[in-house]
């Protein structure tokens, strides 16, 4: 059965890899766009309500202006000619039912302001009307809200191609480390960002990172020191096996070719030696196995060897391959 070999808590699902450039990009344009229209909508409530305001200063203002020239002696339609102005209009009705100036027309848009005056002349006690059109400032509203949208517009458009570039810059360090990424895939050891302040997001990307190339670089190294120490285990394996199993094999020829010429004595001898070279054999390999022990830190268990044995041994093995050689 195969099993998953994924560590536990790795992603199962692929990583959205949508362009990190247009992700920001289109969120700060979203956030500009948003703050906009509110900023927007401010503004033209800012402007209604002060329009209002200018709006009812004007009618307070005229109105003032009628009351004192009322006490000033003035007449009905001097004082009707004289408030008229600004975009105000102004209807004045003596006690006697006389009416000066033209009749107020009533609207939505129409805002009023009725009194009585106090004259020492007829025009005591009469009513004025004043009156303005808040159409007046509706055209301003709406230019007003087509500046806002031709500007807010524009603003975007040039906000984008500035939020853009801006981002292409910011986040330049990941293209150093995407360029990286490809020099190292490509057999070139060694390099790294070396980041120079840890303390931020990308200083911290580019430190973790920087950590994974040396992880994975010294753990080629071990394994490349792991297979130089595995070739080198073999060549010495090789070498040293070759002395007994040279000797064993010109022992156990002897003794087929030769077998019924030997004297007990001698044939006894070969066998001993048979027995010696394999034992030396068996000897060599164990003490290889425990030189890679040691290669890998593990503690061997030393104990002290015979000389004159193994010298003994050595001279038995030279006789047996060289008859004709000689001790002195």
């Amino acid at each position: 059965m195969i099993q998953d070999e994924r560590p536990a808590g790795a992603a199962s699902s692929p990583l959205n890899t949508v362009s990190l450039r247009l992700r920001v990009t289109a969120a700060v344009m979203i956030v500009l766009a948003v703050m906009s229209i509110l900023l927007s909508i401010a503004v033209n409530a800012i402007f209604i309500a002060q329009s209002n305001r200018n709006l009812n200063a004007l009618l307070a203002g005229q109105a003032q202006l009628a009351r004192q020239l009322a006490r000033s002696g003035a007449g009905p339609q001097q004082i009707v000619n004289r408030v008229q102005a600004g975009g105000v209009e102004a209807h004045l009705v003596l006690r006697n039912g006389t009416e000066f100036g033209p009749p107020i027309t009533s609207g939505a848009a129409i805002k009023t302001i009725t009194m009585t005056l106090n004259a020492p002349t007829r025009v005591d006690g009469a009513t004025l009307t004043l009156a303005v059109d808040a159409a007046l400032v509706s055209e301003a509203r709406r230019t007003l809200r087509r500046v806002l949208m031709i500007t807010g517009v524009i603003a975007l458009a040039v906000s984008a191609v500035l939020v853009a570039a801006a981002v292409r810059v910011a986040l330049r360090p990941l293209d150093s480390m995407a360029a990286l990424a490809k020099t190292i895939s490509q057999g070139n050891r060694g390099y790294r960002l070396a980041p120079t302040r840890t303390d931020t997001e990308l200083g911290q990307t580019a430190q973790a990172f920087d950590e994974m190339l040396d992880e994975l670089e010294g753990a080629e190294r071990r394994a490349q020191q792991a297979e130089e120490r595995t070739r080198a285990f073999l060549a010495d394996a090789a070498h040293e096996l070759r002395t007994p199993i040279a000797g064993v094999q010109a022992a156990a020829e002897t003794m087929l070719h030769h077998d019924d010429q030997l004297a007990r004595d001698e044939r006894q001898h070969l066998q001993a030696l048979l027995v010696r070279e394999a034992e030396r054999a068996g000897a060599l390999i164990s003490g290889l196995l425990d030189a890679a022990r040691l290669d890998a830190g593990i503690d061997l268990d030393l104990a002290p060897i015979s000389l004159r044995t193994l010298m003994q041994s050595e001279l038995d093995r030279v006789r047996l391959l060289h008859p004709e050689a000689t001790s002195r």
